[in-house]
């Protein structure tokens, strides 16, 4: 129902009850009024008329009652008169002689007995188009009655002036009604149009469509009022629009600038560490004594150290800007875990302290998660762990049920957490140490990164702590269940020719332009029996693909005259075989996509270790059986 029908209807109701109550109720009024002062006249003329025959009916004077009679019916408005001793026996009857009353349907209906005339409540009697009053009087003397008189009056006149002002109050009435519903169908049209025009404008704004206020005659009135307030709303809004539009254009550019930065700051830092990790590699920690031999090892830890900060700055913005993505693949629980012991053992016992693996709770074996995220929250937690107990033991708790409910618990002996302090453990750049005189490192974003990221892989994150005592941290996750043919269709198959050895009889392609780079990948890819032609480009690159055959090209991205992708894109054109790995600095997602955009094969990450290299090689050399089988 729509508010123009209903303010019109509402309106043109009300109206009409009001003016139906106030009609009926003073008409009635004025209507009983009326006949009450008809009654109190006719009561007092037969009044005065028994008052006057009293004595001549005491007497028995019939010619005196006669006389009065006769005088009373010629007064205005009498018409009969009927004069009845106490015995009920008819002394004297006049009628008016006045012409109106002869005609034969009036005259004999009245001379006859008036007992007999049909009356309504009120006492009248309508007679074509008269109406009369029959009033009966006793007649008493000290309060005897010694007879009694009927009259009958004319009170036609009385009853058409009644009958007129009905008329007339009803039709006035009808004419009131009348003109509020027009008034009402103008204002319910008048403010309907207006409320229709300002839905339309204000829908068109909230849908951020441009729309011209409609202009409107101005009164001054509310409506008026409310048309300049939806165009100063809207004005404004335009106006907070524009703001918003150009701070949004601010805010992508700013945000494109911090990727671009922390993109090009990544690929800075990760280029100058992958020369420090490859030399290092280089040493054959055998030879050296065991001081040597430590500090090269602490020396990998430290630039280890300063990857895994890289990685956490990365990191933190993709969650920042709501890119970080969760990629989940059947994994292995209990190779997983052995994978993190693998890695952390080395690292727990250098400190001088015990670390117990229990894994006898894992029911489930095999679940979908994302293996380098889940490792990311654990290396986290055992880092922590690590920097903050100086002795004693660090255990780690792997639980799963069939269900896919898998829980990994870090338990450490040490220092421990105030309870004042835990509120800032999940804080973005908290840190519970971070006065003048903190004695541990870290960024602050560790544990930041692990909240958000066991909310992605559908979990959530759990601390105890006891001050002086340790610390235990857990994440709990609502995996998927998998199989164990799940995770095997998964796994790369083994290559007998290549996985019992560590050398590659293989001819590579080394395109980098970092002359660091260049010197560390050659020696390692030598070390492993490779023969190495060197490119300083993309361009270098096409020019030997066009003169040489080789059985991998390693192919950086970011370098001058012609990129890694380009020049990928270019060798696509004419050699669809040749296995292309990326060996770049460039660690993002987007970075890795574009690569196998490109066309090339595989993605290895600077730093690089020479067994990732190693195995990314030897993969895809033995997935090319046309090269893996041509000498070298």
């Amino acid at each position: 129902m729509s508010f123009r029908f209903r303010f019109v209807f509402s309106f043109i109701l009300l109206e009409t009850l009001f003016m139906v109550c106030i009609v009926v109720v003073n008409f009635n009024s004025l209507e009983r009024e009326s006949r009450q002062l008809m009654t109190d006249k006719t009561k007092l003329a037969s009044t005065m008329f028994s008052e006057v025959v009293s004595t001549p009916l005491i007497v028995n004077d019939l010619a005196t009652i006669d006389d009065a009679a006769q005088r009373f019916v010629a007064m205005p408005g009498v018409v009969q008169v009927e004069l009845f001793n106490d015995e009920g026996q008819l002394l004297s009857s006049s009628f008016s002689d006045q012409a109106q009353y002869q005609s034969e349907s009036i005259k004999p209906a009245l001379t006859n007995n008036l007992s007999t005339i049909e009356i309504d409540s009120n006492g009248v009697k309508q007679l074509e188009d008269y109406h009369f009053l029959t009033v009966t009087d006793p007649i008493t003397v000290e309060q005897e009655e010694i007879g009694s008189a009927n009259f009958v009056y004319d009170i036609t006149r009385s009853i058409v002036v009644l009958n007129n002002n009905a008329f007339w109050t009803y039709l006035l009435a009808g004419i009131e009604i009348f003109i509020s519903t027009i008034v009402a169908l103008f204002m319910g049209f008048r403010i309907a149009t207006a409320i229709d025009k300002l839905s339309f404008v204000t829908k068109e704004i909230a849908e951020n469509r441009p729309v011209e206020i409609p202009r409107y005659k101005k009164r001054g009135d509310e409506i008026d009022q409310l048309y300049g307030s939806v165009k100063t709303m809207q004005d404004n809004i335009m106006l907070r629009t524009s703001e918003l539009v150009e701070e949004s254009k601010k805010a992508r550019a700013a945000s494109k600038a911090k990727s671009d930065f922390l993109a090009t700051m990544s690929h800075e830092i990760r280029t100058p560490i992958n020369g420090v990790m490859g030399s290092l590699e280089l040493i054959d920690l055998p030879d050296l004594k065991e001081k040597d031999a430590s500090q090269v090892r602490t020396a990998l830890s430290s630039a280890e150290m300063l990857m895994t900060t890289v990685t956490d700055i990365l990191d933190y913005s993709k969650m920042e800007a709501g890119k970080l993505t969760i990629h989940n693949k059947p994994v292995s629980l209990d190779q997983f875990v052995d994978n993190i012991e693998d890695i952390y053992r080395p690292l727990v016992e250098n400190k001088g302290l015990a670390f117990v693996i229990d894994k006898t709770n894992l029911k489930q074996h095999y679940v979908f998660v994302d293996e380098s995220r889940l490792k990311q929250v654990l290396s986290n937690y055992l880092n922590n762990a690590i920097k903050f107990t100086q002795s004693g033991v660090i255990q780690l708790n792997a639980e799963s049920t069939p269900e896919g409910q898998v829980s990994f618990m870090v338990i450490d002996q040490g220092v421990g957490i105030r309870e004042s302090d835990m509120s800032l453990l999940f804080q973005e750049f908290s840190q519970i140490d971070s006065g003048a005189d903190r004695h541990f490192g870290g960024t602050g974003l560790g544990l930041v990164i692990v909240k958000k990221l066991a909310q992605l892989m559908n979990g959530t994150t759990h601390v105890e702590s006891e001050f002086g005592r340790g610390s235990k941290f857990s994440v709990q996750l609502q995996l998927v269940s998998a199989t164990a043919q799940d995770f095997e269709s998964t796994q790369p198959k083994p290559v007998e020719s290549l996985t019992n050895t560590t050398t590659l009889d293989a001819k590579v392609l080394l395109v980098e332009d970092n002359l660091i780079n260049q010197k560390v990948a050659q020696k390692v890819l030598e070390k492993i029996g490779c023969s190495v032609t060197l490119a300083n480009n993309g361009l270098e690159a096409l020019e030997h693909m066009g003169t040489d055959r080789f059985d991998v090209v390693l192919m950086d991205c970011q370098m001058p005259v012609m990129d890694g992708l380009t020049a990928t894109t270019k060798i696509r054109e004419t050699d669809a075989k040749t296995p292309i790995i990326a060996l770049t600095a460039n660690a993002q997602e987007a970075d890795k996509d574009a690569c196998f955009a490109a066309g090339m094969n595989d993605f290895v990450s600077k730093p690089f270790k020479q067994k990732s290299l190693f195995s990314a090689m030897a993969a895809q050399i033995a997935g090319n059986p046309v090269l893996a089988c041509e000498p070298a």
